[in-house]
C-alpha cells in the first residue's frame, strides 16, 4: 500500500472519530445511559464487522488460542474501557476538553515504545508530538472560553487517551501474527460481547421511535445516532490499520 493511500486512511479515520463524540451527545441528551451507549457502540460495530467479515473477508475469523491474550486485552482495555471513561468524560467536560485529552494518546504510545521496544525518544518526536497537542488544542475551541471541565473528568479524560494508546501496543503484537482485519474484528468481538453486560434492553428499545431525539426543535430519530455510534467506531478503527498488502 503506498503511503498516499496510508494518509487517507488516517484522515478518513479521524473523520470518523469525530463523529463519535457528535452521536455520543445526541444519546446522552436522549436520556440514553452511559452502558447502553456503550452497548451500542460496541456491540453495534461488531454487528456490523461480522456482516461484513462474513461477506467479504472471512478468513479474520481464524486465530490461534495462544493468542486469544492479546484480543482479550485490546477488546477489554482498549476499547471497552475506553468506551466507558470516554463516554462519562463526555459527560463532565465539554466535548473539547474530551478530544483534547483523548489525544494524549500519541504520547502514551512513544513513552510505551520506549519502555516496551527501546524505541529512541528523539528531539523530533518530542517536537512532533508538542506540535500534535498543540494543534489538537487549537482546533477544539478550547481557548473560545465556552468549556467546562471537572478534575473526575480530566482525570478520566487522562484515562481513555491512555486506553487509546494501549491499543497501538496490543497491535504491535497482533500485527506480527494476523493482518489488520483479523485484529480489528476480534478485538471488537470480546468488547462487544462485554458490552452486554453493562446493557440494558427494556431501556434501550424506546430509542427506535421516530421521535426520540430532538434537535433544535425538530425530532430526529434516535435510530440516526445509534447508526452513526455504530458506523463511525466501525470506520475509525477499520481504516487506522489498513490491511497489509
Amino acid at each position: 500500500m503506498n503511503k498516499t493511500i496510508s494518509y487517507i486512511y488516517v484522515i478518513l479515520s479521524a473523520v470518523c472519530w469525530g463523529f463519535i463524540g457528535f452521536s455520543n451527545r445526541l444519546l446522552t441528551e436522549a436520556g440514553m445511559t452511559l452502558g447502553n451507549r456503550v452497548f451500542v457502540r460496541n456491540f453495534g460495530t461488531l454487528l456490523v464487522l461480522t456482516v461484513v467479515f462474513a461477506l467479504f473477508h472471512r478468513q479474520v475469523f481464524r486465530i490461534r488460542l495462544k493468542h486469544l491474550p492479546i484480543f482479550l486485552g485490546s477488546g477489554l482495555i482498549s476499547i471497552l474501557l475506553l468506551s466507558v471513561v470516554y463516554f462519562q468524560c463526555q459527560t463532565m467536560c465539554s466535548l473539547s476538553v474530551a478530544a483534547v485529552l483523548l489525544y494524549l494518546a500519541p504520547s502514551f504510545v512513544v513513552l510505551a515504545s520506549a519502555v516496551l521496544w527501546k524505541t529512541p525518544l528523539t528531539r523530533g518526536k518530542i517536537a512532533a508530538l508538542c506540535v500534535s497537542l498543540l494543534g489538537c488544542v487549537m482546533v477544539s475551541g478550547i481557548f473560545g472560553g465556552d468549556m467546562t471541565a471537572s478534575w473526575a473528568g480530566i482525570g478520566l479524560g487522562v484515562v481513555s487517551g491512555m486506553c487509546y494508546a494501549s491499543y497501538t501496543v496490543f497491535s504491535h503484537y497482533g500485527l506480527a501474527h494476523y493482518e489488520s482485519y483479523t485484529m480489528i474484528y476480534w478485538t471488537f468481538l470480546v468488547a462487544g460481547l462485554g458490552s452486554v453486560f453493562f446493557a440494558d434492553i427494556p431501556a434501550l428499545l424506546p430509542a427506535f421511535r421516530p421521535d426520540s431525539v430532538k434537535i433544535d426543535g425538530a425530532a430526529e430519530p434516535m435510530l440516526l445516532a445509534l447508526s452513526a455510534q455504530a458506523l463511525t467506531s466501525d470506520g475509525a478503527f477499520a481504516m487506522v490499520l489498513p490491511p497489509k498488502s
